[in-house]
Protein backbone atom coordinates (compact mmCIF):
# COMPACT_ATOMS: atom_id res chain seq x y z
CA UNK A 1 0.00 0.00 0.00
CA UNK A 2 0.74 2.98 -0.94
CA UNK A 3 1.82 5.81 2.03
CA UNK A 4 0.61 9.04 1.20
CA UNK A 5 2.20 11.75 3.69
CA UNK A 6 1.37 15.44 3.76
CA UNK A 7 4.20 17.86 2.67
CA UNK A 8 6.01 19.52 4.86
CA UNK A 9 4.67 23.15 3.32
CA UNK A 10 0.65 21.91 4.08
CA UNK A 11 0.91 21.10 7.46
CA UNK A 12 2.97 24.35 8.77
CA UNK A 13 0.62 27.13 7.66
CA UNK A 14 -1.95 24.79 9.53
CA UNK A 15 -0.56 24.51 12.48
CA UNK A 16 0.64 28.09 12.31
CA UNK A 17 -2.94 29.32 11.85
CA UNK A 18 -4.07 27.11 14.77
CA UNK A 19 -1.91 28.13 17.15
CA UNK A 20 -2.65 31.83 16.85
CA UNK A 21 -6.09 31.30 17.12
CA UNK A 22 -5.46 29.68 20.77
CA UNK A 23 -2.43 31.79 21.73
CA UNK A 24 -5.35 34.78 22.11
CA UNK A 25 -7.53 32.87 24.08
CA UNK A 26 -5.01 31.86 26.53
CA UNK A 27 -4.05 35.76 26.81
CA UNK A 28 -7.58 36.82 27.96
CA UNK A 29 -8.45 34.19 30.15
CA UNK A 30 -5.42 35.47 31.99
CA UNK A 31 -5.83 39.47 32.18
CA UNK A 32 -9.35 38.36 32.67
CA UNK A 33 -8.36 36.81 35.92
CA UNK A 34 -6.15 38.81 36.52
CA UNK A 35 -8.66 41.74 36.65
CA UNK A 36 -10.54 39.57 38.50
CA UNK A 37 -7.92 38.74 41.66
CA UNK A 38 -6.84 42.61 41.85
CA UNK A 39 -10.41 43.21 42.85
CA UNK A 40 -10.13 41.01 45.44
CA UNK A 41 -8.97 42.63 48.98
CA UNK A 42 -5.98 41.87 49.90
CA UNK A 43 -4.84 41.60 53.96
CA UNK A 44 -3.47 45.41 53.52
CA UNK A 45 -6.87 46.72 52.12
CA UNK A 46 -9.02 44.48 54.47
CA UNK A 47 -7.16 46.58 57.65
CA UNK A 48 -8.24 50.06 55.80
CA UNK A 49 -11.93 48.91 55.65
CA UNK A 50 -12.03 48.11 59.26
CA UNK A 51 -10.52 50.52 60.58
CA UNK A 52 -12.56 52.67 58.07
CA UNK A 53 -15.64 50.74 60.59
CA UNK A 54 -14.69 51.43 63.28
CA UNK A 55 -13.77 55.24 62.76
CA UNK A 56 -17.42 55.37 61.60
CA UNK A 57 -18.62 53.64 64.45
CA UNK A 58 -16.75 56.13 67.30
CA UNK A 59 -17.82 59.21 65.35
CA UNK A 60 -21.41 58.08 65.35
CA UNK A 61 -21.08 57.37 69.44
CA UNK A 62 -19.66 60.46 69.20
CA UNK A 63 -22.36 62.25 68.06
CA UNK A 64 -25.11 60.28 69.70
CA UNK A 65 -23.18 60.89 72.90
CA UNK A 66 -22.68 64.97 72.05
CA UNK A 67 -26.86 65.27 71.11
CA UNK A 68 -28.34 63.02 74.47
CA UNK A 69 -25.77 63.72 77.13
CA UNK A 70 -27.55 64.63 80.60
CA UNK A 71 -26.71 68.16 81.38
CA UNK A 72 -26.35 69.29 84.30
CA UNK A 73 -29.04 71.04 86.21
CA UNK A 74 -28.33 74.96 86.61
CA UNK A 75 -27.88 74.69 90.51
CA UNK A 76 -24.98 72.33 90.27
CA UNK A 77 -21.73 72.64 90.81
CA UNK A 78 -19.55 70.94 88.17
CA UNK A 79 -16.87 72.22 88.68
CA UNK A 80 -14.15 69.64 90.95
CA UNK A 81 -12.09 71.33 92.59
CA UNK A 82 -8.33 68.64 93.51
CA UNK A 83 -7.05 71.14 96.77
CA UNK A 84 -9.59 71.08 99.48
CA UNK A 85 -10.73 74.64 99.88
CA UNK A 86 -9.82 76.86 103.04
CA UNK A 87 -11.95 79.59 101.95
CA UNK A 88 -14.66 80.72 99.59
CA UNK A 89 -15.86 83.61 97.47
CA UNK A 90 -19.91 83.83 96.13
CA UNK A 91 -20.64 86.21 93.88
CA UNK A 92 -24.40 86.50 93.62
CA UNK A 93 -25.49 88.64 90.52
CA UNK A 94 -29.09 89.63 91.04
CA UNK A 95 -29.60 92.53 87.97
CA UNK A 96 -28.13 93.19 84.61
CA UNK A 97 -25.49 96.44 84.65
CA UNK A 98 -23.75 98.08 81.89
CA UNK A 99 -20.45 96.51 80.11
CA UNK A 100 -17.96 98.86 81.81
CA UNK A 101 -19.16 97.82 85.39
CA UNK A 102 -19.71 94.64 84.81
CA UNK A 103 -15.43 94.47 83.87
CA UNK A 104 -14.99 96.68 86.72
CA UNK A 105 -16.21 94.26 89.30
CA UNK A 106 -15.44 91.17 87.88
CA UNK A 107 -11.40 92.69 88.10
CA UNK A 108 -12.36 93.82 91.60
CA UNK A 109 -13.71 90.50 92.93
CA UNK A 110 -10.60 88.90 91.34
CA UNK A 111 -8.35 91.61 92.93
CA UNK A 112 -9.92 90.68 96.55
CA UNK A 113 -8.70 87.05 96.02
CA UNK A 114 -5.31 87.51 94.68
CA UNK A 115 -2.72 84.63 95.18
CA UNK A 116 -5.51 82.40 97.13
CA UNK A 117 -7.15 81.77 94.22
CA UNK A 118 -6.07 77.54 94.68
CA UNK A 119 -7.18 77.17 97.90
CA UNK A 120 -10.72 79.91 97.23
CA UNK A 121 -13.93 78.08 96.43
CA UNK A 122 -15.43 80.64 93.64
CA UNK A 123 -19.06 80.39 93.08
CA UNK A 124 -20.90 82.29 90.95
CA UNK A 125 -24.65 82.60 90.55
CA UNK A 126 -27.26 84.63 89.23
CA UNK A 127 -29.96 84.11 86.30
CA UNK A 128 -27.79 84.07 83.41
CA UNK A 129 -25.72 81.16 84.95
CA UNK A 130 -24.38 79.25 88.00
CA UNK A 131 -21.15 77.63 88.06
CA UNK A 132 -17.98 77.24 90.66
CA UNK A 133 -14.79 77.96 89.39
CA UNK A 134 -11.59 76.51 89.17
CA UNK A 135 -9.68 79.61 87.80
CA UNK A 136 -9.45 82.99 89.39
CA UNK A 137 -9.27 84.41 85.22
CA UNK A 138 -12.31 81.91 84.73
CA UNK A 139 -14.27 83.60 87.89
CA UNK A 140 -13.65 87.37 87.05
CA UNK A 141 -15.14 86.13 83.22
CA UNK A 142 -17.97 84.49 84.35
CA UNK A 143 -18.90 87.39 86.69
CA UNK A 144 -18.95 89.77 84.08
CA UNK A 145 -20.88 87.36 81.58
CA UNK A 146 -23.32 87.02 84.09
CA UNK A 147 -23.77 90.56 84.94
CA UNK A 148 -24.34 91.64 81.49
CA UNK A 149 -26.76 88.64 81.14
CA UNK A 150 -28.64 88.83 84.12
CA UNK A 151 -32.43 88.92 83.71
CA UNK A 152 -34.24 92.12 84.73
CA UNK A 153 -34.42 92.69 88.71
CA UNK A 154 -37.15 90.51 90.15
CA UNK A 155 -37.47 90.77 93.96
CA UNK A 156 -39.30 87.11 94.12
CA UNK A 157 -36.77 85.56 91.88
CA UNK A 158 -33.86 87.33 94.13
CA UNK A 159 -35.08 86.30 97.13
CA UNK A 160 -35.26 82.60 95.55
CA UNK A 161 -31.64 82.79 94.50
CA UNK A 162 -30.28 84.11 97.72
CA UNK A 163 -32.09 81.55 99.73
CA UNK A 164 -30.66 78.69 97.61
CA UNK A 165 -27.05 81.04 97.42
CA UNK A 166 -27.11 80.31 101.83
CA UNK A 167 -28.39 77.07 101.42
CA UNK A 168 -25.11 75.68 99.72
CA UNK A 169 -22.86 78.39 101.85
CA UNK A 170 -24.10 76.16 105.40
CA UNK A 171 -22.62 73.05 103.58
CA UNK A 172 -19.57 74.34 104.09
CA UNK A 173 -17.25 75.55 107.29
CA UNK A 174 -15.04 77.70 105.75
CA UNK A 175 -14.95 81.35 105.42
CA UNK A 176 -17.20 83.31 103.01
CA UNK A 177 -16.87 86.60 101.42
CA UNK A 178 -20.40 86.67 99.64
CA UNK A 179 -20.54 89.63 96.79
CA UNK A 180 -23.91 91.02 96.03
CA UNK A 181 -23.98 92.91 92.59
CA UNK A 182 -26.62 94.73 90.89
CA UNK A 183 -30.03 96.27 91.74
CA UNK A 184 -32.29 95.16 94.36
CA UNK A 185 -35.94 94.98 93.17
CA UNK A 186 -38.94 95.85 94.93
CA UNK A 187 -40.19 99.40 95.73
CA UNK A 188 -39.81 99.58 99.32
CA UNK A 189 -37.22 97.71 102.13
CA UNK A 190 -40.39 96.58 103.61
CA UNK A 191 -40.63 94.46 100.59
CA UNK A 192 -37.05 93.18 100.73
CA UNK A 193 -37.77 92.49 104.22
CA UNK A 194 -40.61 90.40 103.87
CA UNK A 195 -38.45 88.47 101.20
CA UNK A 196 -35.07 88.24 102.35
CA UNK A 197 -35.58 88.29 106.00
CA UNK A 198 -35.52 84.32 106.82
CA UNK A 199 -32.40 83.84 104.54
CA UNK A 200 -30.85 86.47 106.58
CA UNK A 201 -31.33 85.11 109.66
CA UNK A 202 -30.35 81.43 107.81
CA UNK A 203 -27.18 83.41 106.86
CA UNK A 204 -26.41 85.09 110.76
CA UNK A 205 -26.74 81.39 111.93
CA UNK A 206 -23.91 80.03 109.72
CA UNK A 207 -21.59 82.73 110.30
CA UNK A 208 -21.99 82.57 113.80
CA UNK A 209 -21.78 78.71 114.04
CA UNK A 210 -19.85 77.25 111.21
CA UNK A 211 -17.61 80.06 109.70
CA UNK A 212 -17.46 83.75 109.27
CA UNK A 213 -19.26 85.63 106.78
CA UNK A 214 -18.40 88.77 105.34
CA UNK A 215 -20.90 90.67 102.85
CA UNK A 216 -18.98 93.07 99.98
CA UNK A 217 -21.72 94.73 98.39
CA UNK A 218 -21.75 95.85 94.29
CA UNK A 219 -25.09 96.91 95.02
CA UNK A 220 -25.76 99.46 92.55
CA UNK A 221 -26.72 102.75 92.41
CA UNK A 222 -24.99 103.50 95.49
CA UNK A 223 -26.87 105.83 97.22
CA UNK A 224 -30.11 103.83 96.73
CA UNK A 225 -31.91 103.86 100.17
CA UNK A 226 -32.72 100.36 99.65
CA UNK A 227 -29.66 98.92 99.03
CA UNK A 228 -28.07 101.15 102.28
CA UNK A 229 -31.09 99.93 104.31
CA UNK A 230 -29.68 96.25 102.97
CA UNK A 231 -26.54 96.72 104.12
CA UNK A 232 -27.36 98.01 107.39
CA UNK A 233 -29.64 94.86 108.12
CA UNK A 234 -26.39 92.99 107.85
CA UNK A 235 -24.87 95.20 110.26
CA UNK A 236 -27.12 95.04 112.93
CA UNK A 237 -26.57 91.42 112.85
CA UNK A 238 -22.78 91.87 113.10
CA UNK A 239 -21.99 91.20 110.37
CA UNK A 240 -19.03 92.86 108.67
CA UNK A 241 -20.45 95.13 105.85
CA UNK A 242 -17.66 96.40 102.74
CA UNK A 243 -19.73 98.94 100.34
CA UNK A 244 -17.96 99.24 96.79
Amino acid sequence: MMRIEPEIDQIYPYFCAKFFVFLPNIYYMSTTTSDNLSSLPTPKNGWLIIYAVLACIALAGLIISIKYRVMPKKTEVIAKRKIPATNSAYTLMLSPLDSLETLRIGQAIRADIGVDSAVTKMVVGGTALYKQCTSSAEYEKLIAQGLREAQPDNLEKQALMFSQFVGIMVTDTIPVELYLAGKLGGTTFEAVDKRMSATCKDLDLRSSTFGRVRVVSYLRPIDNSINRQFMKYFRDRGFEVIER
